[in-house]
């Protein structure tokens, strides 16, 4: 029998027990309800427990008030490292996808913009932020790469390659942080 096989036995043997402990609950979820939630309560739990449907509608409502008036609620506190590495990918994507060019003075110069008479300019603009575009895109990989590394062992090769990835991206967010938007 295999690690998989085996938990899955494990999981199938506690369903029973519980299914001969609860014979009503288990009617009511699989036969009455056929295995339906209410608000991602089994509906045996639902029916017993409504003021949990009511607590977890207002703190909905709540977490909602404070994303208004904050820009971000409660829950954000819980993982700020996870709340980050999922919404600066998704932010820096949108910049990249809407062309919002935000470009970096250190680009211009590498490219020689402020060097260049004006007819020049708009072609060197255009090629700086093309490099730029790199930029973003590395730093929206290093944030996923950390996400990642939660799927991976820290003794691991691939956690050391995403570790790399991730300070690459950190890097290049800390230097060009000014510079994302327009």
């Amino acid at each position: 029998m295999s690690k998989n096989e085996s938990i899955e036995y494990i999981f199938d043997s506690w369903e029973r027990q519980w299914e001969k402990e609860h014979p009503l609950a288990h009617w009511v979820n699989r036969v009455l309800f056929k295995e339906k939630t209410f608000f991602s309560y089994a509906p045996s739990y639902a029916l017993t427990h409504p003021w949990k449907i009511l607590e977890d509608f207002l703190r909905e409502v709540k977490w909602a008030w404070q994303r208004v008036f904050r820009k971000w609620d409660d829950r954000v506190t819980w993982g700020l490292d996870c709340y980050l590495s999922e919404i600066v990918p998704q932010v820096l994507d949108t910049i990249r996808r809407m062309n919002i060019k935000g470009i970096s003075a250190d680009y211009l110069d590498e490219v020689g913009y402020f060097d260049a008479d004006e007819n020049q300019q708009e072609a060197l603009t255009e090629k700086a932020a093309e490099r730029f575009d790199l930029v973003l895109k590395d730093v929206a990989d290093g944030f996923r790469a950390y996400s990642d590394m939660d799927d991976v062992s820290p003794s691991s090769e691939a956690y050391a390659e995403l570790m790399e990835k991730f300070q690459k991206g950190m890097n290049l967010f800390v230097k060009y942080f000014s510079s994302f938007g327009d």
